[in-house]
C-alpha cells in the first residue's frame, strides 16, 4: 500500500514458485529442506536450506547452499514436473509448493523485495551490497516506514512449516 506508492514503479516483477522437498525416509524434517525455484515459468535454482541459526545481530537465518545456480539446469530438465518426478523416484517427498509475486525496488543503496506470498501474505526483504544485514541505511529505512519489529522475508518456509518446527 503506502510503501508501494512511495517506492513508485518496481525495477523488476517476477512470479516465483518454490518447491520444497524432504527425504528423511519420508519422515518430515523441516530443518533440512531442498528448494527448487521456478521463476517466470523457467527452472531457476536448487538449494539446500539447513538448520536455523541465530546470527550475531539476532536475526534467524537458514544457511543456504546452492547446488544448481540460475541457468545451470542443463538439457535434461526443462520443466518442473520432470524435476518433481525425479525427486519422487529418488525417495524425496514434495512437502510444499509456495507461489509468490516478487516486486523489486531500488532506493539509494537499498534493494527492496516486496513479496506477496500465496496463503501467507506480504513480506519485505531489504538488502544493501547484496547482503541481508543490519546496515545503517536499512535501519533508517525501517524507521522511516515503521517497519521496526515487523517480520522479515527470510525464510517463508519457517512460517509455512511453523507448526512442524521446534520452538525457538
Amino acid at each position: 500500500g503506502r510503501l508501494e506508492k512511495f517506492l513508485g514503479k518496481p525495477i523488476e516483477v517476477k512470479r516465483q514458485r518454490d518447491y520444497y522437498f524432504t527425504n528423511d525416509d519420508e519422515i518430515f524434517n523441516p530443518e533440512h529442506l531442498i528448494r527448487v525455484r521456478e521463476e517466470n515459468g523457467k527452472l531457476k535454482d536448487l538449494v539446500h536450506k539447513g538448520t536455523r541459526v541465530r546470527r550475531n545481530d539476532g536475526k534467524i537465518v537458514r544457511p543456504t547452499e546452492t547446488y544448481i545456480k540460475s541457468g545451470e539446469f542443463g538439457v535434461k530438465y526443462k520443466k518442473i514436473a520432470e524435476v518433481v518426478s525425479a525427486f519422487r523416484r529418488a525417495g524425496f517427498k514434495l512437502a510444499a509448493e509456495i507461489s509468490k509475486i516478487r516486486k523489486t525496488y531500488k532506493r539509494g543503496e537499498i534493494k527492496i523485495n516486496l513479496d506477496r506470498v500465496e496463503g501467507l501474505g506480504a513480506y519485505i526483504e531489504l538488502r544493501t551490497n547484496d547482503k541481508l544485514s543490519k546496515s545503517p541505511q536499512i535501519d533508517r529505512f525501517k524507521r522511516e516506514f515503521g517497519l521496526i519489529g515487523k517480520k522479515s522475508a527470510s525464510p517463508y518456509a519457517n512460517d509455512y512449516f511453523a507448526d512442524l518446527l521446534p520452538k525457538e
